[in-house]
């Protein structure tokens, strides 16, 4: 009983620990099929009691080939930096280019789909497509601004549009509603679909309309040990933004599924330079 008790105890300050960051799963080495394993973290057995004390909710479930399946609307670009991972050390010393950037993008992007599959989780994912809030125009000036100052960029252009054509190649749910703020959409899809959301977005505390945010809304995420994802709840919930509500958009999933012509060209954009990139290598 002491072991376990030093287990989960051990295990809870893990968990709080990863909760701070924004990405809790990013593998230190994306080469070759041992990358998964590397951002396995070692979940022992405790981790079935900590999942029940984290959460007694029983969540929405798909039909149609989906049965039992939990929904998690998922803020995609929230997790950009793990999808496409520039900013970890091994990467930088390499200084991979664009396109064996995208290459390791399709690696974590099927290992977390793959994940996803094995835990029972229907993930969509929610892309900002062309909103532009005051607050993300000046944010995004200063960033552009010290890029200049530094003569040096980190992310590759369009990066955004690179992630939703890798989703979208490997089959994910995936949407890009025109010039609305993706976190109203995330809310209001989590709304109608009696779902989860995964976001490092404090704003994502803003909804009124919103229950149960506590057992709702998921902060980050890990690997298990059977490759599942392990979902990690927020800690924080202090409102610091105004509130509002979800249901102040029109609820249009269809249309917010429609590709636009930009993503259609970059996804052939992308199938094109992987393939003559391949045939490079060879």
């Amino acid at each position: 009983m002491a072991t376990m008790t030093l287990r989960k105890a051990v295990l809870n300050l893990h968990i709080a620990t990863l909760a701070k960051r924004r990405i809790c799963s990013a593998p230190t080495n994306t080469r070759g099929p041992s990358f998964l394993r590397n951002a396995i973290y070692s979940l022992t057995s405790a981790s079935s009691s900590v999942r029940a004390e984290v959460s007694t909710r029983s969540f929405s479930t798909f039909g149609d080939g989906m049965a039992g399946r939990k929904t998690v609307v998922v803020d995609g670009l929230n997790y950009l930096s793990f999808f496409v991972p520039v900013k970890e050390p091994e990467n930088e010393t390499q200084k991979l280019g664009p396109w064996e950037l995208y290459e390791v993008s399709k690696q974590r992007t099927n290992a977390f789909l793959v994940g996803c599959r094995i835990e029972g989780i229907h993930p969509i994912f929610v892309l900002d497509n062309g909103y532009q809030s005051v607050e993300a125009t000046e944010k995004w000036k200063s960033r552009r601004a010290d890029e200049v100052t530094n003569e040096f960029r980190r992310m590759p252009c369009n990066a955004d549009a690179s992630f939703a054509a890798v989703l979208r190649e490997q089959g994910a749910d995936v949407m890009q509603p025109l010039n609305l703020d993706a976190d109203d959409v995330v809310a209001r899809l989590a709304i109608e679909n009696d779902a989860m959301i995964l976001s490092g977005d404090r704003d994502m505390l803003r909804y009124e309309d919103l229950d149960d945010k506590e057992n709702r809304i998921k902060q980050g995420f890990a690997f298990e040990l059977n490759n599942s994802i392990k979902l990690i709840p927020r800690t924080d919930f202090q409102v610091r933004v105004e509130p509002r509500r979800a249901d102040s958009i029109t609820f249009q999933p269809e249309v917010w599924r429609k590709l636009s012509m930009n993503s259609w060209i970059y996804i052939i954009l992308c199938e094109q330079n992987s393939h003559e990139h391949r045939v490079e290598k060879s």
